[in-house]
């Protein structure tokens, strides 16, 4: 039997991934799982308004911005390194695939496979919906995502454990309206393949909080494959993207503990 502690959508929250690790070592987990979303504000404000004054070029910008999303999964990286429990990371929506690599290095799942005993995982993050400030980087082609390299991954690899940022559509991806957002190509390789577990982030409304009006909190289930999303365990705020001030916040805090023993026993949430 062995013990993942699970957590999603981070969003800079240095405080809570601290407590998080806390937990982690205090539960003698065997692996932990981070399903993407570290970070809110890859940028600042400051070389924000540099870029839209003139005062900097596009890839003067995108290199500040590295350099400030780096310094932030770096102290991330610290603090996960003091559990001493192995971890597994993938990008969100906000984060930059090379940003993550560049930090975590063989710790980053992204496009990857890595064992647990004789138990494969495959990761492959981000998602094909992003925040008004984070448009900015998509439209300079510094975040990207396509659910093509996702399928061509898994169905070379054929994983027994998945990790992703975006969920399966229909599966632990219901928003605050009811709308399901996540990805058809994943949840037909779910029908088709029948992994025994999907971890997935993202839709924070989908998670154990279940602050959305179809019922759904963090678990869900198509054939032999358990689907958990843990919510987001650090604070989340949507963000003006020219103040980059936030307008709206949310709940948050919460996270799983998922005991597996060649398939999923047990699922439990927890709140910070």
């Amino acid at each position: 039997m062995v013990k993942l502690t699970v957590c999603s959508d981070i969003h800079g929250d240095l405080e809570s991934l601290v407590h998080f690790a806390n937990f982690t070592k205090s539960r003698g987990s065997d692996k932990i799982i981070i399903a993407g979303d570290l970070i809110t504000k890859p940028y600042t404000k400051e070389h924000l308004d540099a870029l839209q004054n003139g005062s900097l070029d596009k890839e003067s910008f995108l290199e500040n911005k590295r350099i400030h999303a780096r310094n932030t999964y770096t102290q991330m990286k610290q603090i996960l390194d003091t559990t001493n429990i192995p971890y597994s990371v993938i990008p969100g929506n906000y984060d930059t695939p090379e940003d993550i690599h560049a930090v975590f290095q063989n710790n980053d799942l992204h496009n990857n496979t890595t064992l647990l005993g004789d138990q494969k995982f495959a990761g492959f993050g981000g998602a094909d919906a992003y925040p008004p400030h984070i448009h900015l980087l998509v439209g300079l082609n510094e975040i990207n995502y396509n659910d093509d390299t996702m399928i061509t991954l898994f169905n070379a690899e054929q994983p027994d454990i998945i990790v992703t940022h975006n969920p399966p559509h229909g599966l632990c991806d219901d928003m605050f309206n009811g709308a399901n957002v996540g990805s058809p190509s994943l949840r037909q390789y779910i029908r088709e393949h029948q992994p025994k577990l999907v971890i997935c982030g993202h839709i924070h409304e989908a998670g154990p909080l279940g602050n959305n009006p179809n019922g759904v909190k963090g678990i869900a289930k198509e054939g032999d494959t358990y689907v958990v999303n843990p919510g987001n365990l650090g604070i989340f705020q949507l963000l003006n993207p020219q103040t980059l001030k936030p307008v709206q916040s949310f709940d948050n805090g919460t996270f799983a503990e998922i005991e597996y023993d060649n398939e999923v026993k047990n699922v439990r949430f927890y709140r910070l």
